[in-house]
């Protein structure tokens, strides 16, 4: 009975938690549902209520076809926050704003209902998931949408490893054509590996919450 109530009391504080951090949510701001071992995204449309990529009845099995196969399972539709919290706490994600300009919030809007309404469907955990969706209605289709959060926070870096490779090819001269291709590539293939490590992070974490 004990430890029931301590979870009970848990739960409640994680509600509580998630009421005050709704409050700060703009309409078309991204929201983060902090599950154990890995997060689920949605886009905030106001009233309490998020427009997301999800299914939630699917199954183990059908996560890991994800990894290679483009699953129609998983559709874009509205719920209420709280149907779709499930005990995780939520997080207001402003973090890749620092960095890409999100469209009008009009816009936004415009581009989840849009969604919604065509009742879109399908998912792909490498090319295409709920992140994903959300990026591409808040920064634009053509503009992110297939670009996570680890990639998109490396791309500063990325820039201005290019920027010192050229500076020095144009000022100093100490390296040639072939190197700052071979940079450029490296680049290129450090950009890849995030996704990479990022989906396998991802699926060993999916496979222990199953698991639980």
């Amino acid at each position: 009975m004990h430890h029931s109530g301590y979870l009970f009391r848990m739960t409640d504080n994680v509600s509580i938690f998630n009421e005050r951090e709704i409050r700060k949510a703009k309409n078309g701001e991204r929201v983060q549902f902090l599950r154990k071992g890995y997060s689920h995204w949605a886009l905030y449309v106001g009233q309490d209520l998020v427009v997301h990529l999800w299914n939630p009845h699917i199954s183990l099995l059908g996560v890991i076809t994800t990894l290679v196969w483009w699953s129609t399972a998983v559709s874009v539709r509205q719920d209420n926050y709280r149907a779709v919290e499930r005990g995780s706490r939520i997080k207001i994600n402003r973090s890749m704003d620092k960095y890409l300009t999100p469209l009008p919030e009009n816009t936004i809007l415009e581009n989840a209902n849009r969604s919604l309404a065509a009742n879109e469907c399908g998912y792909n955990a490498f090319l295409y998931n709920c992140e994903h969706f959300v990026n591409k209605c808040r920064f634009g289709f053509w503009r992110y949408n297939f670009l996570s959060s680890e990639q998109i926070l490396a791309l500063p870096f990325i820039f201005s490893c290019f920027l010192l490779a050229t500076e020095v090819f144009l000022v100093r001269q100490f390296i040639s054509y072939e190197n700052i291709i071979v940079l450029v590539f490296a680049s290129v293939i450090y950009i890849c590996r995030l996704q990479l490590l990022a989906l396998l992070n991802w699926f060993s974490k999916i496979i222990i919450h199953f698991l639980r």
